[in-house]
């Protein structure tokens, strides 16, 4: 019902008969779709529901995750947010990608320099990937904060929601490679930079 976007009423059982009732006076009975059933504390959910299927006549008893999961329209949602995550992911390896093979572009008479002076290419390559950690390490412990915060001052967003720290880890690892990945190009750049190009002028 949270997910429910529409107003919901909650009423007894005996009313929602009478409201059935009366918007169809030929039918004999209203039989419920679904009832849910408060397990005792430290009962096993999966026991609980094997035993009302058994035991109810016509009754298939799931467990909370499993009707939640089989609910209608929740695999087209899941979709939906699948692809809404995956683009996100690209986005983050398009932008750290040319965010830093830009700003490679820009320093490139700077690292010529230091390439020239004896500075190994393997330390400007250290310099950079410590750039993509610091930048991308920086966007994620704000983004973490802001979606905690939202959260708790929005109370889930009507919609219990909480930030998961084992998905929240999953999320910063993939970044992280992500980026890495998406700063390959920046990183032949500079180890692609010839030493003798400082004594070059790049004047007119």
């Amino acid at each position: 019902l949270n997910l429910s976007v529409a107003p919901t009423l909650f009423v007894s059982y005996p009313t929602w008969e009478d409201a059935r009732l009366s918007v169809n006076p030929d039918a004999t009975a209203v039989l419920p779709s679904a009832v849910a059933v408060a397990v005792d504390d430290g009962a096993d959910h999966a026991a609980v529901a094997a035993r009302i299927t058994a035991e109810v006549p016509g009754a298939e008893a799931l467990d909370r995750q499993t009707a939640a999961d089989e609910a209608p329209g929740v695999a087209s949602v899941t979709q939906s947010f699948g692809i809404i995550l995956a683009l996100t992911f690209l986005v983050v390896v398009l932008v750290t990608g040319f965010f830093f093979l830009i700003l490679t572009v820009q320093k490139r008479p700077s690292l010529t320099l230091l390439r020239a002076l004896g500075a190994p290419a393997g330390g400007l390559v250290r310099a950079l990937l410590v750039q993509v950690l610091i930048v991308v390490g920086g966007g994620l412990v704000i983004g973490a904060g802001l979606a905690v915060g939202l959260l708790a001052a929005s109370g889930g967003g009507g919609l219990g929601a909480s930030v998961d720290p084992a998905s929240l880890l999953v999320v910063v690892v993939l970044v992280l490679g992500l980026s890495a990945v998406a700063s390959i190009a920046s990183i032949r750049r500079v180890l692609r930079i010839p030493p003798v190009e400082a004594t070059v002028s790049s004047g007119g």
